[in-house]
């Protein structure tokens, strides 16, 4: 909806930012920077980091900033089956406050 209509999303709308990587060489620092810029301007209470591959440093800036994030996300891989739990859990926890007939 934001991109057809060319405007920013609703931050307070958000119930889930998830942003995802695939990246064939390492990821830089500067990427976890931006999520956590973007989660500063969309106030969520729930995010999520994603990545194909793994980052050391990535890993420890998002950890000490208590920020949720998933890596070595690929098809099919046991990440991924974590990576769905945990937007189920989202979306669960906001329905069950909201709409708690509704069953995902």
């Amino acid at each position: 909806m934001s991109r057809e209509q060319d405007v920013a999303p609703r931050g307070s709308q958000s119930i889930l930012i998830v942003e995802c990587k695939y990246y064939v060489s390492n990821l830089g620092i500067g990427l976890a920077r931006n999520f956590e810029g973007l989660r500063a301007d969309i106030r969520t209470q729930s995010e999520l980091f994603v990545s194909n591959i793994g980052s050391p440093s990535i890993v420890r800036y998002l950890d000490a900033r208590k920020r949720g994030f998933e890596r070595d996300v690929v098809p099919n891989s046991p990440q991924a089956g974590y990576l769905q739990a945990e937007i189920r859990k989202t979306f669960k926890s906001y329905l069950n406050k909201h709409s708690p007939s509704t069953v995902i």
